[in-house]
């Protein structure tokens, strides 16, 4: 063991790192686990290798001392692409199959965040967009399984710390639809519902009608709940959500009334709706 510690010793810091992630990256091919400290290792070694790799870093890291010119491209227009791989052992695969393609590239957080300039050709052209598209095809040939999301347009630096969570967000959809890569243009209403479905429960108050019907379900062994989430999430359509329950409408119809009578919902209130709307309905 001494012997191999002199020998790493020996070696100059790039060959070092570059050895041990080798060992690192090849213990990660039979040991899940050991992909995280791989995928740490490659924000700290991938991150820094180029000054302009490593403000682009600093940036999504939300360092508001960084000066944008750093980045070495104009940031008007630009989006952020990131490619978020279905395995984390696939990481240096993406990374590799996007590094010829694109000059500003690092990982972070466990995806390949590339940032990808706007520069028309014409007025209304969109070469950001078009080159967003042009790598979440080059991936999705050469990794498949790897899903990309891509940002709105940014106008300023400040906006790349939004604007690299909105695309990882996107990522995640196209995952969860099996798609290769998802705009932010399309998908933003569904990312601030999600949104606003994940802070909900840190913000209902300690008694309310939507715990009263989940708790009268429990006990009742009934589905009041799964009614009323499915006739919203079909926008009150009884014949449609009846379909879906495969209900009569008229026993939809008592389900609904039944619902309000034993928590205290109302159904008509358009802000009770909505948070009901939120706590009840799924978009998976």
């Amino acid at each position: 063991m001494r012997d191999v510690i002199d020998q790493v010793a020996s070696l100059d810091p790039g060959a070092a790192v570059a050895l041990a992630r080798r060992a690192i990256q090849h213990a990660a091919q039979t040991n899940p686990a050991v992909a995280d400290i791989d995928r740490l290792l490659g924000d700290i070694v991938d991150g820094g290798r180029s000054p302009e790799a490593d403000a682009f870093l600093r940036l999504l890291a939300g360092d508001k001392g960084v000066d944008s010119k750093l980045l070495g491209i104009p940031i008007t227009g630009a989006r952020v692409v990131v490619a978020l791989p279905d395995d984390p052992r696939r990481l240096s695969g993406v990374r590799a199959a996007l590094v010829e393609e694109h000059e500003l590239l690092v990982v972070h957080a466990g995806s390949v965040y590339a940032l990808v300039r706007n520069v028309p050709r014409r007025a209304g052209d969109d070469r950001a967009l078009r080159s967003a598209m042009r790598l979440a095809a080059l991936v999705g040939r050469i990794q498949p399984g790897t899903h990309l999301g891509v940002s709105a347009a940014v106008s300023e630096a400040g906006q790349l710390v939004a604007a690299a969570r909105d695309a990882a967000d996107a990522a995640q959809v196209a995952a969860q639809r099996d798609v290769t890569w998802l705009s932010v243009d399309d998908v933003w209403a569904e990312l601030v519902v999600e949104r606003l479905r994940a802070a909900l429960a840190a913000s209902l108050t300690t008694d309310h009608p939507l715990a009263r019907l989940a708790e009268h379900d429990r006990r009742h062994r009934s589905d009041l709940a799964v009614t009323v989430g499915i006739w919203l999430a079909l926008r009150r359509d009884a014949a449609e959500a009846a379909r879906a329950l495969m209900l009569h409408p008229n026993t939809l119809r008592y389900r609904l009334r039944r619902a309000q009578e034993v928590s205290g919902l109302d159904l008509a209130d358009s802000m009770q709706s909505l948070v009901a709307q939120l706590h009840f309905c799924r978009t998976d």
